[in-house]
């Protein structure tokens, strides 16, 4: 493989993470949801028993604790995605050619098929992948 194929490669798989990052920000955002709602209330605590019969006793500040330190994880790597996504857009956005920020917009942020691309562009499908060599080869990581 070419250096400049290679360094293309690099570039495509870059400009996907960005709606992989999407993805993930979202599953992060419902964990969230998920962790709040599940511990806000918790639903069955053992207080032990009257008789010292030694059953366990319930914390529910380790509760808190854990559950708290499980959403600050979840809300870290939540701002990375965004961050990452953001990085993607602004190198986008700083591209000199209209043509080739809109293509790459609708090809890595939006998801779209190069046929669709093509569609929304107004160009053969074969014109939108040359124009796509170019964006990338364009494109500043």
């Amino acid at each position: 493989m070419t250096a400049k194929r290679k360094t293309n490669q690099q570039k495509k798989v870059y400009l996907s993470q960005y709606l992989a990052a999407q993805r993930r920000e979202k599953e992060l955002n419902e964990e969230v949801m998920t962790v709040l709602l599940d511990h806000a209330l918790p639903k069955a605590i053992s207080y032990g028993d009257k008789s010292g019969g030694g059953g366990g006793r319930f914390d529910l500040s380790d509760l808190a604790a854990r559950v708290d330190d499980l959403q600050r994880d979840l809300l870290r790597e939540a701002v990375r995605c965004v961050d990452l996504r953001r990085d993607i857009t602004r190198k986008i956005n700083d591209m000199s050619s209209e043509n080739e920020k809109l293509l790459l917009h609708l090809r890595y942020i939006r998801g779209l098929t190069f046929e669709e691309v093509a569609d929304k562009m107004g160009y053969s499908t074969r014109h939108v992948i040359r124009m796509h060599g170019s964006a990338l080869e364009h494109f500043q990581m």
